[in-house]
């Protein structure tokens, strides 16, 4: 599973007993959702999300920026109950590879 950190833009993959402690994102969809590719722009990784607060990145455009707003308050939320790392179902999962699709899609009962 893939997991990104709540203090900054960066991605870790974790697997079966090396899985640590995480929040998840429960959420709506609605247009301008922010994607795993959006995140892995290298204008935005290794970034802190108190620093892209302050202004949201370019590369999003002003369509994500709801998005990217619901994403800074669900990393400030998991922060301040110390959980160093997330799960979003819009950011985590690879939507490109329909094998990783189909993969998160069986797995979500049990994450």
């Amino acid at each position: 599973m893939r997991l990104f950190n709540t203090q900054k833009v960066q991605f870790i993959e974790a697997y079966g007993s090396n899985v640590p402690s995480y929040a998840i994102l429960s959420h709506t969809w609605s247009d301008g959702e922010i994607l795993l590719q959006d995140l892995q722009g290298a204008e935005v990784q290794g970034e802190s999300w108190a620093a892209l607060s302050e202004d949201p990145p370019e590369i999003l455009g002003s369509i994500k920026v709801k998005g990217f707003k619901k994403l800074l308050g669900t990393t400030a939320i998991a922060r301040k109950n110390r959980y160093g790392y997330l799960w979003v179902d819009t950011c985590c999962i690879d939507k490109s590879s329909s094998a990783e699709l189909s993969e998160a899609i069986n797995s979500m009962y049990r994450w």
